[in-house]
């Protein structure tokens, strides 16, 4: 657009050659102004080389576009065949010019043809002062003007918008209500004041689970076509969800469904079908199983109720949904998100635990068959699912072992899968790091089971045993050498009773100072699984056997706390006092 030096207003420009490109094979001027005075139009379906217009949605987010609706299944385009580009003629190899963008090699012929249409040969041109635009790309022509808007303003060749309508940001949902209608004139504008209130969608984020997240991350990764089967889909929270979700531009179909019903999960893909959603079995691109449910118990006291709460919903749905994909090719991705439990274990939730591990095992069969399928042993998530939302959990996980992850860590692991259907296995949320969760007389299972020795960092020239094999993590001294050069029996309690009150502070997470020995354990919400996790520590330090039952009916701490000194195999009766 002019070079710096001129005005706009006064310079005369001598136009000494055009060319065009147009579609409907307007290759030059004289075609397309043939077709102008003949009225024909160029107005053609979009070239499945372009993209799939299926894909592609109406203004109106309720409407699929198909071939039928001009507005956006079909368009001009031009014939972008890089055989009928004179390669050599360019000084450009046969393989340079397939790397070409079509819009360049467009340009370059058309940039000649100018000035072949002026009878000049391009070497009389080549040291003149002579120009060429190339009307092309919109944004060009608009930087083009923001350069010069202050001259073209002085002119009068440009003038602002007119009419404009100004909305507060408040209405957004009124204002492209309005302009879905049809019914604005001109311009609208969205203002946003200092003290303006901006609306949010209320549930689109997670509201504590990891299935919407999931579906919000897909979404904004070109989704279009999302069935979301739940057991509560008909509650008002997932209700409201996907109508949030609609305002994206997508169909979202939400059905209640128990998946580990066969029956049930037939149904629902049926009444997905009925809707005009892929067909059940043949062309649902993928499944992300996020099926979960706990019913925390120590084995011992565990019913068969317990049991399957936990183990249906991940196993007889899981493979529900297996089989409906054994076919090959049936799906790009069958991913899973199972549970760092089924690997590493934890105390209170054997039944969870087996049913992560029926998951890791049904992917690598998908795998073995030759079929897409990745389990995701994922680990506890820090803002969002239940750990989130539990008081506590997080800190006990932690000091187990766990590694918190984030969502972004979550989703971008689930991305790896997707792009990897074949993985079979990940595994994240495990500590590697150092800390107490790999002392072996400690309560976490990564330190007392040789499977996982492998994952520890250690420092250069660390072993697993040496001479402070027996002190704490901190450099202290063992709980069980002190009980070993005890003197008697009362200052063996005292020392028990001081590791029974620090270890209820960890789990309640309450100050040490807050633990009254002379009361009695119900008194601080002692349950089975916080009398396990007890239990463990007693026999790893104390080296002393107690059952759970033993712990909940204490007639108080500093009882329950004698009694597990009087049973230690670190203390020598004989050094007692009588």
């Amino acid at each position: 657009m002019g070079s710096t030096g001129h005005t706009w207003a006064t310079d005369p420009i001598a136009i000494v050659g055009l060319s065009c490109k147009f579609a409907g094979d307007a290759s030059n001027p004289r075609k397309l102004w043939k077709m102008l005075i003949e009225g024909k139009s160029a107005w053609s379906e979009i070239p499945s080389s372009r993209f799939n217009p299926t894909g592609a949605y109406h203004l109106n987010n309720e409407k699929l576009s198909t071939a039928s609706d001009p507005f956006d299944a079909r368009g001009h385009f031009m014939n972008e065949d890089v055989g009928l580009f004179d390669a050599a003629f360019f000084n450009f190899s046969a393989e340079t010019a397939e790397t070409l963008d079509p819009q360049f090699r467009l340009q370059l012929e058309s940039v000649y043809e100018a000035l072949e249409n002026a009878g000049l040969p391009l070497s009389q041109v080549v040291g003149s002062n002579t120009s060429v635009f190339a009307g092309t790309f919109v944004h060009d022509y608009r930087d083009g003007l923001y350069d010069h808007r202050h001259g073209l303003f002085d002119a009068k060749l440009i003038t602002p918008v007119h009419p404009v309508a100004s909305f507060p940001i408040a209405e957004v949902a009124k204002t492209f209500r309005m302009l879905q209608a049809g019914k604005h004139i001109g311009k609208v504008v969205l203002s946003i004041g200092p003290q303006e209130m901006v609306p949010v969608l209320h549930g689109t984020r997670l509201q504590g689970g990891l299935g919407r997240a999931i579906v919000n991350w897909m979404i904004a990764l070109g989704a279009r076509n999302v069935i979301l089967l739940s057991r509560s889909a008909g509650d008002a929270k997932k209700a409201k969800l996907v109508e949030d979700l609609k305002e994206t531009g997508c169909r979202v179909k939400s059905v209640s469904c128990d998946v580990s019903e066969e029956a049930e999960l037939a149904n629902a893909l049926g009444q997905c079908a009925d809707d005009g959603f892929p067909r059940y079995g043949n062309e649902i691109a993928s499944w992300i199983n996020s099926l979960s449910s706990s019913q925390d118990t120590v084995f011992g006291q565990m019913t068969l109720a317990d049991y399957e709460a936990a183990v249906r919903p991940k196993v007889h749905g899981t493979w529900n949904l297996h089989k409906t994909s054994e076919s090959p090719n049936s799906l790009d991705f069958f991913v899973i998100l199972s549970s760092v439990e089924g690997v590493a274990g934890n105390t209170g939730q054997s039944n969870y635990s087996a049913a992560g591990s029926f998951q890791d095992a049904l992917a690598r069969k998908r795998v073995a068959s030759g079929l897409p399928g990745v389990s995701i042993d994922l680990g506890a998530v820090k803002a969002i699912g239940v750990a989130a939302e539990t008081a506590g959990i997080l800190n006990r996980l932690h000091k187990i072992g766990h590694l918190p992850l984030t969502e972004a860590q979550v989703l971008s692991v689930l991305g790896s899968a997707i792009l990897s259907p074949y993985t079979a296995q990940v595994v994240i949320g495990l500590n590697s790091g150092p800390g107490p969760h790999w002392d072996i007389e400690g309560e976490s299972q990564l330190g007392r089971d040789l499977r996982f020795a492998a994952l520890q960092i250690r420092e250069t020239g660390q072993g697993s045993a040496g001479p402070d094999a027996h002190a704490s993590k901190d450099g202290s001294e063992s709980l069980s050498n002190k009980l070993s050069n005890t003197g008697s029996a009362k200052e063996a309690a005292e020392l028990v009773s001081a590791a029974i009150a620090e270890k209820l502070s960890e789990i309640f997470m309450i100050p040490v100072s807050d633990i009254e020995l002379p009361n009695r354990p119900a008194h601080y919400g002692i349950d089975s699984l916080v009398a396990v996790e007890l239990r463990n520590m007693l026999v790893q330090q104390v080296a002393a056997e107690v059952s759970i039952f033993g712990i909940m009916q204490s007639s108080s701490l500093a009882a329950l706390a004698a009694d597990v000194a009087s049973k230690s195999a670190f203390i020598d009766p004989s050094k007692f006092d009588s």
